[in-house]
């Protein structure tokens, strides 16, 4: 074991995913306890704002210990899908004094890469303190009110990867009061007697140059410059939950200033039991240039108007169901110039014409997926054996 050096024994350490299991092991000996104590420490979580803040003294007593946290998780109020209410089992509601204090010992991390904050009211320099984390990559918020950002930071701040859903804008009333509209049924309710603005774009984006994968409820043009758009590899949009709904022409207006990326995700929860009418010879939206895309998933309209400029595509995947055969043959075509080998449609009703078309049309398609509605028509067995053994070979 004398042989074996730390840097092996670290890596062993962190491949181990069970807490109490790791806990065992640093009771082995002084050597692996300090070795498992630096594994344990790498990723941080506070399930409540007062639980951080009991923490705070342990982390200033053991200043070393500060640049082992690569991740930190920190939860202002636990178990709820909004920053405004607190009980007794999820932790006091912090004041704002409370709440920037936290943000500047967080500040502290210095290698911190990965940053989680949600459920909470996020205090005015909070974007001063992430210019002070020059490690951090990735940075999620969520059900969280935001401050306003500044137009520019004198340091720029280094996440390349946001993750953002249900954020909101506006100071709270430093007094949070009882509420006896909750009283019924969360004990000890505290809520901030304040109106809140919902955020259903990232304001933010103009401050982070290094940003290029984005995760978000919604996305607006005017909060994405053409910069910054160029910037961006991958792009997701996740409107299962989000405050407002945005169109699909919407979508579009930012996704066509993104010539950069190579990964698209669209999804749009209203409109995957709609049917999808694809024509080859009618243009769906004005048509971008994505040399880079490689995988596309989202609204056919979106995707049909994105295939003419993504040359390199090779993964597509369709949210609605097409509307009939003859949509799904157009489209298919549509594919045979591109290097595709993942392709996953949903059909409204069953027709063996499309599967044969895409098994003769596609043959560099290494991955098939052809969903459809149950109903009279089906896939007989005699149907799927004959396709598996004349055209499925490879």
């Amino acid at each position: 074991m004398r042989d074996v050096p730390n840097e092996l024994w670290l890596r062993i350490f962190s491949g181990i995913g069970d807490g109490k299991t790791l806990i065992a092991i640093t009771l082995v000996s002084h050597s692996f306890y300090g070795l498992g104590m630096e594994v344990l420490i790498r990723r941080v979580v506070w399930k409540n704002g007062t639980v951080a803040l009991s923490h705070l003294d342990f982390w200033a007593r053991n200043p070393d210990k500060r640049r082992c946290v690569r991740g930190l998780k920190l939860h202002y109020h636990e178990g709820y899908k909004t920053p405004f209410v607190g009980n007794g089992r999820s932790g006091r509601l912090l004041s704002p004094a409370e709440s920037q204090s936290l943000c500047a010992r967080i500040s502290s991390f210095s290698m911190l890469k990965h940053l989680t904050l949600s459920h909470g009211f996020l205090p005015e320099d909070l974007f001063q303190s992430l210019q002070l984390l020059q490690n951090l990559t990735h940075l999620t918020i969520k059900y969280c009110c935001v401050p306003v950002p500044p137009l520019s930071t004198p340091i720029p701040i280094t996440v390349s990867t946001l993750c953002v859903s249900n954020l909101y804008t506006q100071k709270p009333d430093p007094a949070p009061t009882e509420s006896s509209l909750f009283g019924d049924f969360i004990p000890n309710a505290m809520v901030y007697d304040v109106e809140l603005n919902p955020i259903v774009s990232p304001h933010f984006i103009h401050i982070l140059p290094h940003l290029h994968t984005l995760t978000a409820s919604r996305i607006l043009e005017r909060d994405i410059s053409d910069d910054a758009a160029a910037r961006l590899a991958s792009f997701t949009i996740n409107e299962v939950s989000c405050t407002g709904h945005a169109t699909v022409t919407e979508i579009w207006a930012s996704v066509r200033r993104m010539s950069q990326l190579k990964r698209l995700h669209i999804d749009v929860e209203r409109l995957r039991d709609r049917l999808f009418f694809y024509h080859s010879w009618i243009p769906f939206q004005p048509q971008g240039s994505f040399p880079r895309l490689q995988t596309i998933y989202g609204p056919g309209s979106l995707v049909a108007s994105v295939l003419p400029g993504a040359n390199a595509l090779a993964q597509v995947v369709i949210m609605e169901p097409l509307a009939g055969t003859v949509h799904a043959l157009d489209l298919i075509t549509a594919l045979i110039p591109l290097p595709v080998h993942t392709v996953a449609l949903s059909l409204q009703k069953w027709d063996e014409k499309v599967l044969i078309h895409m098994t003769q049309s596609l043959p560099q398609c290494e991955r098939l997926e052809l969903l459809y509605f149950k109903g009279r028509s089906r896939p007989t067995k005699k149907f799927l054996h004959t396709v598996g053994k004349k055209y499925l070979k490879n």
